[in-house]
């Protein structure tokens, strides 16, 4: 099954205005869906969007097709059987975020129902179906809550205003727990309960300096959290460099940061922290490879300065929970000496974030990492202009491939 959004474009104050269709081509033949093909929600529609979904059949290759228009269609979220597609809207100073559900069936697709639940949420991390529940957290005006709801996508658990006057920065469901990371100056890291789904509960809650912005599992009892280190100013702190931290979660009511690395200065930063697909991990061949755009200020800086773009590849660390975060080294693209021609921070990868890059983004000059991969034992990074393939165990460069 795929799954695609369009926004449908078009001009309200010209009533001629012809609005496009979205277009299927297989086998070399487009054809457009008809307006009569597509279905729609009741419901408000600001900003509409085209959710088309399609089915391919791999053995006699033929397609099916559904294609819905709904309003702002922010995040989804697919199980084996059911598809969630969400969309939030702001009325009178309150976030709430309409929950479409799908049933997938041997390749069919069938609208089922839908819901609604207060908050904005923030990305697909923050949704989960388990044993016919769904679950998500939402945020709304600097405070958090956990929502579950049944098949019929009705709320019948709830647990609202956690964290006060912080904002919700990353989530993770596994199975009946829930962690979730919220933030101001400090990092409040939530443990929740949701043995009972109609009475989720909050068993511990771990308060360290920095913030998570993204959470992945280790084992049952251990969480990986990417996200920034920080400078408690009182009222407010300051972002620093990338923070990795691991999380004890072995006693739900007590957990603990067992181990934490943080990589440069003010301005540091990963294109982890914002796109999931360049986080690399595996447990079994005890492997965390992170790409990293590196800052780094001079001594005695105020907390305040950003530091200098100095270098941009990846950091492969060991990790356990007996070790911690151990680096096992560093794999850049860049030749000696050479300057980072992307501009700094993640400008590399702007075509996958769908940033605008800056007047210095230099096309033929880009070689910032943005995915990493391994096969056996060797390392391949991957950045606009070369494939490097690394030995996994040292970072010795194998061998290279420039791309055209």
């Amino acid at each position: 099954v795929v799954m695609t959004h369009n926004a449908v474009y078009y001009d309200w104050q010209d009533e001629t205005y012809e609005i496009a269709l979205p277009e299927i081509t297989n086998n070399g033949k487009t054809r457009a869906v008809e307006a009569s093909e597509i279905c729609y929600f009741d419901e408000p529609t600001g900003y509409p969007i085209y959710n088309l979904i399609v089915s391919i059949d791999l053995e006699d290759k033929t397609i099916s097709q559904e294609t819905y228009l709904s309003d702002s269609s922010w995040n989804i979220y697919v199980s084996k059987k059911n598809i969630y597609i969400t969309g939030s809207n702001y009325w009178g100073r309150v976030y709430e975020t309409t929950v479409h559900k799908l049933a997938i069936d041997e390749g069919e697709i069938e609208y089922k129902t839908r819901g609604s639940v207060p908050g904005m949420i923030l990305n697909q991390f923050s949704m989960d179906e388990f044993k016919g529940y769904f679950r998500v957290a939402t945020s709304n005006w600097s405070a958090t809550s956990v929502y579950v709801l049944d098949g019929s996508l009705e709320i019948v658990g709830r647990l609202e205003g956690l964290a006060p006057d912080e904002t919700l920065h990353s989530a993770r469901f596994m199975a009946t727990r829930c962690y979730l990371v919220t933030f101001k100056k400090i990092d409040p890291f939530f443990v929740i309960d949701l043995t009972d789904p109609r009475n989720p509960k909050v068993l511990g809650e771990l308060k360290i300096p920095g913030v998570s912005d993204y959470l992945h599992p280790y084992d049952v009892n251990h969480i990986i959290g990417l996200g920034r280190d920080t400078y408690d100013m009182g009222n407010f702190a300051w972002f620093q460099g990338v923070k990795l931290s691991l999380f004890d979660v072995t006693d739900l009511s007590d957990p603990k940061e067992i181990s934490n690395y943080v990589i440069g200065d003010r301005g540091t930063s990963s294109l982890a922290l914002y796109e999931h697909k360049a986080f690399l991990f595996s447990r079994s061949k005890n492997l965390l490879v992170l790409p990293i755009s590196l800052h780094e200020t001079k001594s005695g800086s105020p907390p305040e300065a950003y530091g200098e773009f100095v270098w941009q590849g990846v950091y492969v660390f060991r990790v356990s929970p007996e070790d911690g975060f151990q680096l096992r080294g560093k794999i850049t693209h860049y030749a000696d000496g050479e300057k980072p021609g992307c501009g700094g921070i993640w400008w590399g990868d702007w075509r996958f974030s769908g940033l605008i890059p800056p007047e210095d983004y230099e096309p033929e000059a880009c070689r910032n990492i943005v995915r990493a991969l391994y096969i056996d034992d060797a390392l391949y990074t991957v950045s606009e202009k070369m494939v490097k393939i690394s030995d996994l165990g040292t970072s010795k460069t194998i061998g290279s491939i420039e791309l055209q």
